[in-house]
């Protein structure tokens, strides 16, 4: 049985009795089941004695007896009742105290607190006019993004001369006082140019030449390297020497740029896509174009979500949020709650009601073909182009796994049915589209990120985090630090 009484417009309480008369038969029956198939030593399957199954296990019995009923009774409630409801019930700071034991003979009572959502309407959005901010692509631009994708697919060629991004190939043998030590250790080991100590060396990297001659404490030769390092990257963990060496430049490798010629664009953008660096230029300029949409579209999306909150009232219960949000924070053993994760989480809250009404004009079906997708793009994000050394098993499998992981699926449930919905409303949205310059764009992009992470409790930020790639070919800038030996 269930009593509500309504405080005011969003907040509730849900008064639970259940009735000794009825709940005592339910447990008696339960106990007898459990005479019968408890297998218990000392006694015969089904022939243990209640009483003994009442004094081991009838406090836990009756405990979930009582508390799988109780839920039952609210949740059949607030379905019946068709209640909007805010987060979980909570116990009421009145609620009395059980010790559920058997003996027990009168009425269980419980007391559960409810926040509510009254019904609202959502304000007209049609008629105001959203910013739609697009970005300048000018030759300077697709000149740099070709140089990176170049300078990317560079391999190592020999050279006579060093620059500041060449690899060196140095010879190693130990000196002592000033001449080669005669069974003294050797080795042989490749540094970048970027790392070497110059001082050391007393000369300009420009000016290195393959035959090269230097005598130096092998200690000094790299910037930033431990002992223990030059130890083992150096001198071939050869511990004991004097720690002085003559090095020799055996080889200088540079970085050589790809000849521009079909093999390379079937390389880059496969099945003769692209047939001549005309062309090639050309798919450069549309996928900076298509990075930048995305990246527009995300700005768009939060303007949208931004106006949504802040032009329409919904009657959100505080108090009892608060008490939820303390709640949460106790069983994870959080840090204190700040007046802005308070007003965060509001503002979430808010946009979830919103969200929710703006489906019902606007519905979405996500179904699991797009959730499989979600998960396959994700894992094209995180490996980039190595995804495709991992085989399309691995990949299946993978994928599987993210679907038997709930928290992922309703993630992923989440972002698609907000990318859908946006896809729905964004047809009725008055754009005014204004192109700004690289650097007035990229300003907007990280307002934009800084607004999402002051925001981070509004869950989907429309912004895919996509690498900037050309068909799947990241650009990678870091630069390798690699001894051989």
């Amino acid at each position: 049985m269930v009593a509500r009484h309504d405080v005011d417009d969003v907040n509730s309480v849900l008064t639970i009795t259940l009735p000794f008369e009825e709940i005592s038969p339910i447990i008696k029956k339960e106990i007898r089941k459990w005479t019968q198939k408890a297998d218990i030593k000392g006694f015969r399957k089904g022939k243990v004695p209640e009483a003994y199954v009442i004094k081991m296990y009838g406090q836990s019995l009756v405990y979930d007896i009582v508390m799988k009923e109780t839920q039952k009774q609210l949740d059949d409630y607030i379905k019946d009742e068709n209640l909007n409801i805010l987060g979980s019930p909570l116990v009421s700071k009145s609620q009395k105290t059980y010790t559920f034991l058997p003996s027990f003979t009168e009425d269980y009572v419980f007391v559960f607190d409810i926040g509510l959502v009254p019904p609202f309407e959502l304000n007209d959005f049609k008629a105001h006019v959203f910013d739609k901010y697009e970005s300048e692509i000018d030759d300077a631009y697709v000149k740099e993004e070709k140089a990176a994708i170049l300078k990317q697919y560079s391999q190592d060629a020999d050279s006579d001369k060093a620059n500041e991004e060449s690899h060196l190939v140095f010879g190693a043998v130990e000196l002592e006082n000033g001449a080669v030590k005669e069974g003294g250790a050797t080795s042989v080991f490749k540094s970048a140019a970027m790392d070497l100590n110059m001082e050391t060396f007393g000369k300009p990297i420009a000016d290195f030449a393959v035959g090269d001659h230097f005598d130096v404490n092998i200690y000094e030769v790299e910037k930033n390297l431990s002992k223990e390092l030059v130890i083992k990257y150096l001198i071939s963990d050869q511990k004991d020497t004097t720690g002085f060496f003559r090095l020799e430049v055996k080889n200088i490798q540079n970085k050589a740029l790809p000849t521009l010629d079909q093999e390379f664009f079937d390389k880059l953008f496969y099945s003769r896509k692209v047939n001549s660096e005309e062309e090639f230029d050309g798919k450069i300029k549309e996928s900076i174009a298509s990075f930048k949409n995305t990246q527009s579209e995300a700005i768009l999306y939060k303007d949208f979500q931004t106006y949504m909150i802040e032009n329409n009232s919904v009657h959100l219960p505080e108090d009892f949020l608060r008490r939820v949000i303390a709640e949460n924070k106790k069983e994870n053993d959080s840090h204190v709650t700040s007046q802005k994760e308070y007003e965060n989480t509001f503002r979430h809250l808010k946009w979830v009601e919103i969200k929710r009404k703006l489906i019902q004009s606007y519905p979405v079906d996500v179904q699991e073909k797009d959730i499989r997708e979600y998960f396959f793009n994700k894992l094209q994000r995180d490996y980039g182009q190595y995804l495709q050394y991992i085989g399309a098993d691995k990949v299946r499998e993978l994928i599987e796994k993210s679907l038997k992981d709930s928290d992922q699926v309703y993630t992923a449930y989440d972002h698609l049915e907000t990318e859908f919905l946006f896809q729905a409303v964004r047809k009725d949205l008055t754009l005014n589209n204004i192109v700004l310059s690289r650097t007035d764009f990229a300003k907007k992009v990280e307002a934009n990120q800084a607004h999402d992470h002051d925001h981070d409790h509004e869950g989907h930020d429309h912004n895919h985090d996509h690498d900037h790639d050309h068909e799947g070919h990241d650009h990678n800038h870091d630069h390798d630090h690699t001894h051989e030996h």
